[in-house]
């Protein structure tokens, strides 16, 4: 049957399945809060079972308002259109969507204003905490956030920032580079250049440039010399 397109269909409300179960809507609302403390399971499977055939969405926004936590993640990413960024947002998605946690994900373009603004907008969304991939221009603020009032929790995703005011998760990327090197001597290489974006004070990107350089001095000849090049894009 074709419906037409003034034709609306009637928003179920938390009301609605209450009635559809026969209890109240308190204990509608413990449910989806997943305080099952005083509830049996029958009634838990009646109360999804009429979740799904009523086809009831929570107004999540209105949770929001009601409740101390919201269960949305707010995250910042440098460069979204970096193969890496689609790797770890993947990353991030599978492990909130396992603990009944919503992103909110938003892109930098590398620009440190926008990842200011990309925290104030995401705080402004009621996030329960911040994963921030930082451009690595706003260490300053970082910082000044974690005495502010409106402080959430914070990890670093891939770059951080010294002192370690925030848990970080990244790569040891000193002891990469520095394996990768190791493993090209081994094999008799005697040339090397070094690629790099601009590093831009970013954790990661000072870590490998000092692991080279570091390379580069332990393996200089009795001259001082090394056949290195070395060339920055």
């Amino acid at each position: 049957m074709l419906k037409n397109s003034t034709d609306k269909q009637k928003n179920v409300t938390i009301a609605d399945v209450a009635a559809y179960v026969g209890v109240s809507k308190t204990t509608i609302s413990r449910y989806l809060n997943k305080n099952f403390e005083f509830m049996s399971q029958e009634t838990q499977e009646k109360i999804d079972e009429a979740i799904k055939v009523l086809k009831y969405r929570p107004n999540r926004i209105a949770q929001t308002l009601k409740a101390k936590n919201s269960n949305i993640i707010g995250v910042t990413i440098a460069d979204i259109g970096n193969p890496f960024s689609s790797l770890l947002i993947k990353g991030i998605n599978d492990v909130c969507r396992a603990n009944n946690y919503q992103l909110l994900v938003t892109n930098a373009d590398n620009l440190a204003e926008r990842e200011r603004e990309n925290i104030e907008s995401l705080l402004d969304s009621q996030v329960d905490g911040l994963l921030v991939n930082t451009t690595g221009n706003n260490y300053k603020y970082l910082q000044e956030f974690k005495d502010s009032d409106n402080f959430k929790p914070i990890v670093l995703l891939d770059r951080f920032i010294n002192p370690l005011i925030y848990d970080s998760v990244t790569i040891n990327n000193a002891e990469v580079t520095k394996n990768i090197l190791d493993e090209l001597l081994k094999n008799d290489y005697n040339h090397y250049v070094y690629f790099s974006e601009d590093i831009n004070g970013i954790s990661s990107r000072l870590e490998r440039k000092k692991a080279m350089e570091e390379f580069l001095s332990r393996n200089a000849n009795t001259s001082g010399e090394t056949n290195i090049i070395k060339k920055m894009i």
